[in-house]
C-alpha cells in the first residue's frame, strides 16, 4: 500500500451506513479468518489457522482457536492448532536466571530445551545479549534439537545480522522442507525479508506445495522477482472454479500491493456473485488505497457493467470519496464524477460503437398514451384473476395501435401471465414493424417463457435495427449464455463484418473471463493483423496484468507482423493499467539476480514457474504422447497385440489348415448405410485382411440445408484454407456450398 494508505482514513468521511471505517487492516484479515475458522471444509479452515498464526496476541484470536482445538477431528488441522495452542499458553512460572547463566551459549542451549514452551518468548530476549557468534552457535543446536516448531519459531525473531549468517541460512532452507505449513509459510515470509535469492531456487517447489497456505506464501516471494507470475498464479486462485480455493484466497489479497491487483479486485467486483466477507475486503482496499488510475478503470467499469451490477455505483463512489479525503483531487465529489464519467464515454466511444454511457442511468420507458379504456381499466387492477387475464387476451387480439400494445405488452410482464395464449401473441409481435414493440415482446417472453424466445433470438441478434439486435443479444447472453457462447464461437471468426460486429458486441455482454478465452482462443488460429485487430477493443476496455500475461505469452510463440503487433497490444493495455514498459526490470529484481549464485539459474527457475498452472485441466493427447510413461504403456501394448495377432490368428489357421471366409465387398456411402443387410461373418475365423473399408461418397446437397448461414461460411473458409492455391481447380460441389446471394433478414 502507498504511503496515503498506512493511516486509516476518517470514519466520519465514508458512506451511511458502511462498516470500514471502524475497521483496520488487521481486523478484518482476524474477522475473515475467524469466520472460515468454522468452515466445513478442511482446506478453508487450514487456511483461516495459517493465517491466525500471524495474530495469536490477539485474545480473541487465541480463545477461537482453543475453542476449535476442542472440537477439531482433522488430523492435519489438529497438528497445526496444536503448535499455535502452544504458542499462546501462558506459563505459571517466571524465568529467573542467574547472570552466569545467561552469558554462557551452552547454558541457554541447555534450558532452551529442558523450559516450557511459554518462556522460550523470555528467554530468547537473553539470547539476543550474546555475541553474534554465540546467537549462531544457540540457534544452530536448537535447530539440531528442537523436537516440535514452536520450539524453533521464537528462535526466528533473532536480529538481521544473524538471520543473514550463511550457517543460519543454510537451515532456514532446510526448513523449507517442514511437515508443517505453519513452519514453513513463516520462514517463506522470514527468507523473503532477508534474503529473497536464497528462496528463489525452492519457489518452484513451493508454488506446488500440498498446502495452499504455502503456496500463496510462495506467491508473494515471488512477486519481488516475477510480477507477471505472481499475478498470474494468483488470479488462477482467485478465479478457481474451486469454491473453497476462492473464498481462501481473498487474504491474498492483503499480500500484494494495491496497483497491482487493482485490476484483479475490478474483476472480482464485476462477478456475479460476492460472498459478505469478501465485500468488506474489497470496501477496505479501495477506500485505504486512492488510485486515481483505478478510478478511471472502474469508472469504465461502471458505464459498461453499471446496469447489470448494482454494486459497482458503491465501489465507484467509494473510490470518488477516498481522492477526494487523501486531497488527490480538488474537485468536489459531483464535479469529479461529472468529468470522469465524460472522459470515459469518450474513450469507450473511441474503442467500439456501442453508446453504453446513457444505459446506467436509464429506465423503461413507459409507454405512450392511449385511448383503449379497457386497458386503463386493467392497469388499475393490483392482482389479475383469470377473468382479468381472459379479458387483456380478448383486448390483445384486436389491438392495432403501437401504443395500446405496448401497453397490453407491459401488462403481460408486470402480472406474469404465463399462459400460451399470451406467449402465442408475443411471439407473433417479434416480425412487428416498430421497433418499440420487438423490444418489449423480447423483454415480455424473456420474463414469463423465454424457452418461447430462445429460437428467435439467433434471426434477431442480426436484426436490421441496431436497438432490437442489441436487445436480443443481451437476452440471449443473460439467459443461455453457454449457447450464446457457442454462437459467438462461431461469430467471432466469420468473414462477414455484419457478423463479427454482432460477435464484437455479444463478447462485450458477457462475463470479461469468458469473452477473453474466446478471443484468445480465436487469435491462436489466426495470422493477419487485421483479424486481430477486430476484438482488441474488448480487451483495451477491460484490461488487466493477466491479459498483458496471455499476449506476450502469444506474441513468443508467434512471428512476424502478428508478434509485432500482439507485443504492440500488450504495451497499449499496460498503459491503461499505468505500468512501466517493462515491468520486470524493476530494481528489486535486478539486485537479487545480480548474485553470482542465482544469475545462471534464474531463467532454468523461471521456466519452471511458467510451466507450474493451477487450474484444472485434463492432459492433451499430443503433452500425453510426449510423455515417457506413455511411451512405456504404447510400447507394451504393441508387443501384446503382436503376440495376439500371432497366437489368435497365424498360428490357429497353421494347426487347422482352415481359412475363414471373406465377406462380400459392398461400396456404402458415408451418410447413408442402405436397406440391405451385411453378410455377418464369423468373427472367430475372420481375419484383418479379409476387411475392406467401405468407399466414401460425396454427401447429399440436402445435408447442407441444415446448417446455419455462419456454419456454411466457416465450412465454406475452412475448405479454401485447405484447397490454398488450388482454389481455382475446385469442383463444383464446393462451389454449391457456398451461400452466396443469401441474406440475413
Amino acid at each position: 500500500m502507498n504511503s496515503r494508505s498506512e493511516q486509516n482514513l476518517r470514519a466520519e468521511e465514508l458512506s451511511q451506513g458502511s462498516s470500514v471505517d471502524n475497521l483496520s487492516i488487521q481486523e478484518l484479515q482476524i474477522n475473515l479468518c475467524l469466520e472460515e475458522l468454522n468452515s466445513s471444509d478442511t482446506l478453508t479452515r487450514q487456511h483461516a489457522i495459517s493465517q491466525l498464526q500471524n495474530f495469536v496476541d490477539n485474545p480473541k484470536v487465541v480463545a477461537a482457536l482453543k475453542a476449535r482445538f476442542e472440537i477439531e477431528e482433522n488430523p492435519y488441522c489438529k497438528s497445526d492448532l496444536i503448535e499455535l495452542v502452544k504458542l499462546t499458553t501462558v506459563s505459571t512460572t517466571a524465568l529467573e536466571l542467574s547472570k552466569s547463566q545467561t552469558s554462557q551459549a551452552l547454558e541457554i542451549i541447555r534450558l532452551w530445551n529442558s523450559v516450557e514452551i511459554a518462556l522460550l518468548f523470555d528467554l530468547v530476549k537473553h539470547v539476543k545479549k550474546l555475541s553474534t557468534e554465540d546467537q549462531v552457535k544457540v540457534f544452530c543446536e536448537i535447530f539440531g534439537s528442537a523436537k516440535s516448531p514452536a520450539q524453533i519459531i521464537p528462535a526466528l525473531s533473532l536480529s538481521r545480522k544473524v538471520m543473514l549468517h550463511d550457517e543460519v541460512l543454510k537451515r532456514l532452507e532446510k526448513l523449507l522442507h517442514a511437515k508443517s505449513p505453519l513452519m514453513v509459510i513463516r520462514v517463506i515470509n522470514l527468507l523473503t525479508r532477508l534474503k529473497p535469492a536464497r528462496l528463489a531456487t525452492h519457489l518452484p517447489r513451493l508454488l506446488v506445495d500440498k498446502s495452499m497456505q504455502v503456496r500463496l506464501a510462495a506467491i508473494k516471494a515471488l512477486h519481488l522477482l516475477s510480477q507477471s507470475e505472481a499475478i498470474r498464479l494468483l488470479n488462477e486462485f482467485l478465479f478457481s472454479k474451486n469454491e473453497n480455493n476462492r473464498k481462501s484466497a481473498f487474504s491474498a489479497l492483503f499480500l500484494l500491493p494495491f496497483n497491482h491487483t487493482g485490476d484483479v479486485v475490478l474483476r472480482l467486483i464485476e462477478q456475479a456473485e460476492l460472498p459478505k466477507n469478501l465485500d468488506q475486503v474489497i470496501s477496505f482496499l479501495i477506500y485505504n488505497n486512492p488510485d486515481p488510475q483505478f478510478f478511471r478503470r472502474i469508472t469504465i467499469s461502471y458505464l459498461l457493467h453499471g446496469k447489470k451490477l448494482a454494486r459497482l455505483k458503491n465501489y465507484w463512489s467509494l473510490a470518488a470519496r477516498a481522492l477526494i479525503i487523501a486531497r488527490l483531487v480538488d474537485k468536489d465529489e459531483i464535479e469529479l464524477k461529472t468529468q470522469a464519467l465524460a472522459e470515459a464515454k469518450k474513450f469507450i466511444q473511441s474503442h467500439t460503437s456501442k453508446d453504453t454511457a446513457d444505459e446506467v442511468a436509464k429506465e423503461e420507458a413507459a409507454p405512450s398514451g392511449h385511448q383503449n379504456n379497457e386497458l386503463a381499466q386493467l392497469f388499475t387492477v393490483k392482482e389479475f384473476s383469470e377473468n382479468e387475464a381472459n379479458r387483456l387476451l380478448k383486448i390483445c387480439r384486436n389491438v392495432t395501435s403501437p401504443s395500446e400494445i405496448l401497453a397490453a405488452i407491459r401488462l403481460i410482464s408486470t402480472h406474469r401471465l404465463t399462459s400460451q395464449h399470451f406467449s402465442d401473441w408475443l411471439e407473433a409481435l417479434l416480425d412487428h414493424d416498430s421497433t418499440d414493440i420487438v423490444c418489449a415482446a423480447i423483454a415480455s417472453l424473456q420474463k414469463i417463457n423465454s424457452a418461447r424466445l430462445l429460437p428467435h433470438l439467433p434471426v434477431l441478434v442480426f436484426h436490421k435495427e441496431s436497438t432490437v439486435g442489441e436487445t436480443a443479444i443481451k437476452a440471449f447472453s443473460s439467459d443461455y449464455s453457454d449457447k450464446f457462447a457457442d454462437k459467438l464461437k462461431l461469430w467471432l471468426k466469420d468473414n462477414d463484418a455484419r457478423i463479427r460486429d454482432v460477435a464484437r458486441k455479444g463478447l462485450m455482454e458477457i462475463d470479461f473471463l469468458q469473452a477473453r478465452d474466446l478471443i484468445f482462443g480465436y487469435y491462436r488460429s489466426v495470422a493477419k493483423v487485421e483479424q486481430l485487430k477486430f476484438y482488441a477493443s474488448i480487451l483495451i476496455l477491460n484490461p488487466d496484468r493477466l491479459t498483458v500475461y496471455r499476449l506476450n505469452d502469444l506474441a513468443a510463440r508467434s512471428s512476424g507482423e502478428k508478434k509485432q503487433y500482439l507485443c504492440q497490444l500488450s504495451d497499449e493495455i499496460k498503459k491503461e493499467l499505468g505500468d512501466a514498459t517493462n515491468d520486470e526490470n524493476t530494481s528489486t529484481l535486478s539486485a537479487i539476480i545480480s548474485e553470482a549464485s542465482l544469475q545462471e539459474q534464474w531463467a532454468e527457475i523461471l521456466c519452471k514457474i511458467k510451466q507450474i498452472s493451477y487450474n484444472n485441466q485434463e492432459i492433451t493427447l499430443s503433452d500425453l504422447t510426449r510423455s515417457k510413461a506413455f511411451n512405456f504403456v504404447m510400447a507394451g501394448f504393441l508387443i501384446i497385440t503382436i503376440v495376439l495377432f500371432l497366437t489368435k490368428f497365424r498360428i490357429d489357421n497353421i494347426f487347422t489348415g482352415k481359412t475363414a471366409p471373406a465377406t462380400a465387398t459392398q461400396k456404402t456411402y458415408s451418410y447413408d448405410l442402405g436397406e440391405q443387410t451385411l453378410p455377418q461373418a464369423d468373427l472367430a475365423k475372420a481375419r484383418p485382411w479379409d476387411y475392406t473399408l467401405p468407399e466414401l461418397a460425396t454427401p447429399s446437397p440436402e445435408l447442407n440445408e441444415v446448417m446455419t448461414i455462419e456454419e456454411h461460411r466457416v465450412l465454406r473458409n475452412d475448405l479454401r484454407e485447405e484447397i490454398g492455391t488450388d482454389a481455382d481447380k475446385v469442383s463444383t460441389d464446393f462451389i454449391n456450398l457456398s451461400p452466396e446471394g443469401e441474406s440475413l433478414k
